[in-house]
């Protein structure tokens, strides 16, 4: 049986003639009901269809349909027809048969209607196609979908819910003769239809896949037929990476509350709901079906990111710090581990202190607060409560210093971040393997800093044991540096480097080329040198598939505007024999 299943709702005609009959709609539902019935293309159940109703009907079908769906159904509901927008409430409505003109709050039916019971709706995927307008006239032959061109457009947003709209606020949705769909539909059909929707080339038409069709479709109108589609839907931005709540409810307070409520606690953790255990984060995302992570970072050296990069984020994150933005001193790593042999015990409060670890983080504040810039800060973190108050208290009427524990810095940050890990051969065996698996502490940790990176800790110890604090001396003995995402850019495409290197010795006698390089944490491809002239080039080797080409060539210009005197070298250019722009730079 089949597990999608679509509403397809469409009004062409309208008792008040103030709405212009709309003949092309029941083609709309026609070729569009038909090509999701094919088994071969969309493999939906019978479409349910609601043809030119009044509103309560309209309005009971979208109900009884969305109210019948099962958790792991695809629902798609489309709307043709003619809208509206009641400036006084703010509200967008869709004309219905015995809408009238002037009271469509009472007469039509509301858009946040619609909304709602998509949103109460069980199915995990959900899709809303409208193809109507907001402004409407005569163009040239073509009648659009929509209320008069004065009237200003709601913004339609659904939780958990794809919306895709026929046009922007300020244009037609534009519909054609009677016996064939609007422009808008007739790109839906012909994209499902013909697979050319499948951008990604997966066999399966996403949201976003159909999205991308229609705006490239809808590009090809005429002068004066043009509309530009838009999509929205829920984003959970948040970031799983950071550290977890605080709670003082207690397993025996939750499990009465839940039964207090009627609430079965499996109810709750199938809907990540459970107090103690999930963040609004992890209901939300759950509720969403899927999350954005906020991708490009800005804030740390690329070396210091890069650690959390490599091991929190599966290499997920774009690093675009500017280094030239940061207070930092010149010639010192942005990743440093001072080795110190130090003695971890028991505090007055029953939390751990390293009284060695303590005395040589005094010393190197000291010495940062004399070399480092104007204006820099310094933090000072430790996991742990009783190494926070032995160092504290040197350093309390010092503003450019602050000294806590990992959570007192969550969203904050620091020129400088020393971490004193504390732990040696003293300290309880379960204490260390909490230290070394909390995942989300050390990504914070390490993330408050933006220009250096200390850590204090028994080389030997840690060099021994599994973890971060690992991953953390590791990185501080990479003395090249390491690719903030793990691997050289562009590495798997030797041919294009070795005929660039072939031209450029061809081309300028004397020539000095140095192959995958690091500058400041960043990596690039060719270091070109030329007597006292030097260029870093990076190779383009173009969007890799299902990659957004437009965002593909931001990025690639703003690493190359990290490097200095950087040029970024498409790699069809290279195949062109091209390399004036090379040349001339080292030229000048």
């Amino acid at each position: 049986m089949s597990r999608k299943h679509a509403l397809i709702v469409g009004t062409a005609t309208h008792q008040d003639v103030s709405y212009p009959t709309l003949p092309s709609v029941r083609a709309d539902i026609h070729f569009l009901g038909q090509v999701l019935e094919m088994p071969a293309v969309g493999g939906y159940e019978k479409c349910s269809r609601v043809e030119d109703s009044p509103k309560a009907a309209v309005k009971q079908a979208v109900e009884g349909f969305l109210s019948a769906r099962e958790p792991d159904e695809l629902v798609v509901v489309y709307l043709s027809g003619h809208g509206a927008y009641d400036r006084e409430d703010g509200q967008l409505y869709f004309v219905t048969t015995d809408t009238e003109a002037g009271r469509e709050r009472q007469t039509a039916l509301e858009a946040a209607f619609v909304i709602d019971q998509l949103e109460k709706c069980a199915a995990r995927r959900k899709v809303l196609l409208l193809d109507c307008c907001f402004s409407g006239s005569a163009v040239q032959g073509f009648r659009s979908k929509g209320a008069p061109a004065t009237a200003a457009p709601p913004v339609v947003e659904a939780g958990g819910v794809h919306v895709i709209t026929a046009s922007q606020h300020w244009e037609k949705a534009f519909t054609t003769d009677a016996d064939q769909p609007s422009q808008f539909t007739r790109a839906i059909v012909e994209g499902l239809h013909s697979g050319r929707a499948d951008l990604d080339g997966d066999g399966q038409i996403s949201a976003n896949d159909l999205f991308r069709h229609l705006s490239r479709d809808l590009q090809k109108a005429p002068d004066g037929r043009r509309q530009t589609p838009t999509q929205s839907t829920l984003s959970v931005t948040g970031d799983p990476m950071q550290l977890q709540h605080i709670t003082t409810l207690q397993p025996r307070q939750e499990a009465e509350a839940h039964r207090g409520a009627g609430l079965r606690a499996s109810w709750l953790d199938e809907h990540r709901l459970e107090h103690r255990r999930y963040s609004s984060f992890h209901a939300a995302a759950h509720a969403a079906g899927e999350t954005l992570l906020l991708d490009e970072h800005f804030r740390c050296h690329p070396d210091i990111v890069g650690i959390a990069n490599r091991h929190c984020y599966g290499g997920r994150l774009t690093v675009l710090t500017d280094p030239r933005s940061l207070r930092r001193i010149d010639g010192v790593d942005a990743v440093q581990w001072p080795d110190v042999t130090g003695t971890a015990r028991r505090g007055h409060n029953g939390s751990w202190l390293n009284q060695d670890e303590a005395d040589r983080v005094h010393l190197s504040v000291e010495r940062l607060l004399k070399r480092l810039p104007h204006g820099s800060t310094v933090g000072v973190v430790t996991p742990f409560r009783a190494q926070k108050d032995l160092i504290a208290g040197r350093w309390q009427h010092e503003p450019r210093v602050r000294v806590g524990t990992v959570h007192t810095f969550q969203g904050g940050q620091q020129d400088v971040i020393l971490l004193s890990l504390v732990a040696s051969d003293r300290m309880r065996p379960s204490a260390v393997n909490w230290l070394s698996r909390e995942v989300n502490l050390w990504n914070v940790a390490i993330t408050r800093a933006r220009s250096h990176l200390i850590v204090f800790g028994d080389r030997d110890f840690w060099s021994v044991r599994p973890g971060m604090p690992h991953a953390l001396l590791d990185a501080a003995e990479a003395k090249g540096g390491l690719p903030s995402h793990g691997v050289h850019p562009e590495h798997s495409d030797e041919d294009v480097g070795d005929r660039l290197q072939y031209l450029l010795t061809d081309e300028i006698p004397g020539i000095l080329i140095d192959r995958n390089a690091v500058v400041d944490g960043y990596p690039y491809d060719f270091d070109v040198r030329h007597g006292s002239k030097s260029v870093r080039i990076r190779l383009d080797h173009g969007a890799s598939t299902g990659a957004e080409a437009a965002r593909h060539l931001r990025l690639a210009l703003g690493r190359t505007a990290l490097l200095p005197n950087g040029v970024r070298v498409p790699a069809w250019q290279v195949w062109d024999g091209r390399t004036e722009r090379m040349v001339g730079r080292l030229d000048n």
